[in-house]
């Protein structure tokens, strides 16, 4: 019998997209830069009001929209394989090592919530815990945890057809999401997923997002958010593209380590400031701990992109190529919520 011929691998960029990702995710670092200032030294947030609010909200809608086009695509140009393979490879080494490092860190100045190995095992595998319990190191988990189940969850779609299987599969599937939100339109986020809730949980966060500190917004108010930010991911992947070189669009390789450990090196600066300076604390040193916690994670997500580049291309038996493929997608930070 002879096999089926592989699909093409994709050599499709899409640079407005990394740009975007970017975008977003700085924005996420703001919004958690002033949470985090307030909630640590105290210093009153100007940005928690329900302008803002929505705006932060939106990125997170468009970074799961952005999220699910990449894995589509990349899923769409490439074996079941090498998709898996590389997307846990992506996914799980650059987790681990931030996972690991933290925790050691913390574990040496004291600073761990108590748990159990049961809880600890579920996070470091990013598996969804019972009862909503659950044991965050990074304090962005969560959002990977939704990622880990899409990126599984999407495969058996592709097996009904790589291009219309894949879109009356992700129809259905939003079709039942939506479906219980009529059910229940005051349906809430579930931030710490049970395992029977993931099939269900990923959309109606998003259709839910805006009533996270908007108590008059109700769940079908996201909706529109929603259609408006996959509307934004189509036209930034079929517009012209930035060039490759493009300082935002090279900063869009970084953002998967700058979300992996912005929150920690902000918090652990922000405890250091509280301990050291006492009352003098001021907003400056709120904007000191977002650009320190930019800077850090820029680096580690150069650091990262480069060797996964690297890991990938030898699995490939190819040289890396400097730019931002397709086939390369980054867990978003949707996990980037406060």
């Amino acid at each position: 019998m002879s096999r089926t011929p592989d699909p093409p691998v994709a050599t499709e960029t899409f640079t407005n997209l990394q740009a975007g990702r970017f975008v977003a995710a700085a924005g996420v670092l703001v919004s958690h830069t002033a949470y985090y200032g307030g909630t640590y030294l105290g210093v009153e947030d100007p940005l928690r009001t329900v302008t803002w609010e929505y705006v932060f909200r939106l990125t997170i809608v468009f970074l799961f929209a952005l999220s699910g086009f990449v894995l589509t695509h990349s899923l769409q140009r490439s074996t079941l394989r090498s998709f898996l393979g590389f997307r846990l490879l992506r996914l799980f080494a650059a987790y681990w090592v931030a996972f690991g490092t933290v925790w050691l860190v913390r574990a040496s100045a004291g600073t761990l919530p108590e748990w159990k190995w049961s809880a600890l095992g579920r996070s470091w595998f990013l598996l969804p815990a019972p009862a909503h319990r659950h044991s965050f190191v990074l304090m962005v988990e969560w959002t990977l945890v939704y990622e880990f189940f899409l990126s599984l969850a999407i495969v058996p779609l592709a097996w009904l057809g790589r291009t219309k299987g894949l879109a009356v599969g992700a129809g259905a599937w939003l079709g039942l999401c939506l479906a219980r939100l009529v059910w229940d339109p005051t349906l809430g986020p579930a931030w710490h997923p049970k395992p029977a809730e993931m099939p269900f949980s990923v959309v109606a966060l998003a259709l839910s997002a805006g009533r996270l500190n908007v108590e008059t917004a109700g769940g079908w108010s996201y909706v529109l958010t929603s259609v408006a930010a996959a509307l934004l991911v189509a036209l930034l992947a079929t517009g012209p593209q930035l060039h490759a070189r493009n300082p935002l669009v090279v900063a869009g390789d970084w953002t998967y380590g700058i979300y992996l450990i912005h929150v920690p090196v902000m918090t652990a600066l922000f405890v250091a400031f509280g301990r050291d300076v006492g009352g003098t604390v001021t907003p400056a040193h709120v904007v000191f701990g977002g650009v320190l916690a930019l800077t850090v994670g820029s680096a580690y997500g150069a650091f990262e992109c480069g060797l996964y580049r690297r890991l990938r291309a030898l699995a490939r038996g190819k040289r890396p190529v400097p730019t931002a493929h397709v086939e390369s997608p980054r867990p978003v930070p949707l996990r980037l919520a406060a």
